[in-house]
């Protein structure tokens, strides 16, 4: 089996670490790469791949593109996928995907045109922080809004989802093939961040065969094996692509307890060309707290004390925390969570 470097020091990279271990690959994990060290992971080092399993910059991303050494998720797709104007230009006009009115602004006086022509509502997003402005807010100063940046027509859309999108080798063909999880009903703040999932989705059929299209084109022109977390909107039947994430993201977290195969195996697994289980096992729901001053045993105590309910500190600076509920129904299911993390949040500090 293969000897694989995993890079990261978050939640998400200690998973991947465990995923190939469980498949019997040799695996070292380290928060960075420097560009010299790619030097000993070319061709004829004992390291037959990288694995990126957090944010990386621009310089480490070209120089493992030039190391010699496999990457995945590839180079190719991470250079694409975390620049969102790449992106957006590679769905809309080369694709022709289904998007919203958009700019990109690559500095302040960029960012004030762009809200200009695009107009209220409208939602600045840099990385995985939205910034959303309201006719109220014409005027505002925008100084303290980061850039680059993609300016975004603003819609009530109904709900977004997330189509956890596997592309690998197919055993009963030789070829490559994509398979989709069940979709993820995701809920953000006003700023962007996760708050809560839900699986599965409920989705009409006309829309899943929408959102699965767009999935399938997307990864396909990203052009590698891997998992890849495709975002997108939902208005009615009308589906709009909104992101594509190669890395692996929080919002996949709830797989561990809905799916036969989570997100961290189904990614370890596509890597390396194995055959994929996509099979949802049951509805499920988690969401996602802070809690840096931590929580009492006795508050856990009643969190764990709900049905079909686990909770797992994630070991971040910030003192991030999942709860994760099982249950018949996906309503029921997010109620048990909700209850759970009420217990959670109203422990007081230890």
């Amino acid at each position: 089996m293969r000897n694989i470097q995993v890079l990261g020091s978050g939640p998400a990279a200690r998973e991947l670490e465990a995923a190939y271990q469980r498949l019997g690959a040799t695996v070292e994990r380290t928060p960075s790469l420097s560009p010299g060290s790619l030097e000993t992971t070319g061709a004829g080092a004992d390291t037959d791949m990288v694995v990126i399993g957090g944010a990386v910059d621009a310089a480490t991303l070209d120089a493992l593109k030039h190391s010699g050494v496999a990457v995945a998720p590839s180079t190719q797709a991470c250079s694409v996928a975390f620049d969102r104007a790449a992106l957006r230009r590679k769905a809309t006009e080369e694709l022709g995907l289904p998007t919203l009115a958009y700019e990109y602004a690559a500095d302040l006086a960029g960012l004030e045109q762009a809200v200009a022509t695009i107009g209220y509502p409208c939602v600045i997003k840099h990385g995985r922080t939205n910034v959303v402005l309201h006719d109220a807010d014409a005027g505002m100063d925008l100084a303290g809004v980061p850039t680059p940046a993609l300016v975004e027509r603003y819609i009530e859309f109904d709900y977004e989802v997330t189509i956890l999108t596997a592309r690998s080798i197919d055993p009963a063909t030789g070829e490559l093939a994509t398979w989709f999880c069940e979709p993820l009903g995701t809920h953000h703040d006003a700023g962007g961040g996760l708050v809560e999932v839900w699986q599965p989705a409920s989705i009409s059929e006309a829309a899943m065969g929408s959102a699965r299209s767009i999935a399938a084109r997307i990864t396909s022109a990203l052009d590698c094996l891997g998992l890849f977390a495709i975002e997108l909107f939902m208005d009615g039947e009308e589906v709009y692509f909104s992101q594509a994430h190669p890395v692996l993201g929080w919002d996949g977290m709830l797989t561990s307890l809905t799916q036969r195969r989570d997100q961290f195996e189904l990614f370890a697994r596509a890597s390396l060309g194995l055959p994929i289980d996509v099979t949802l096992t049951t509805p499920g729901a988690c969401q996602f707290i802070t809690l840096p001053e931590g929580v009492t045993v006795q508050a856990l105590a009643r969190a764990l004390a709900v049905e079909e309910t686990s909770v797992e500190v994630l070991g971040t600076a910030d003192g991030d925390v999942v709860v994760r509920s099982s249950a018949e129904t996906v309503d029921e299911a997010r109620q048990r969570a909700a209850q759970a993390v009420q217990a959670l949040k109203n422990s007081p500090p230890i």
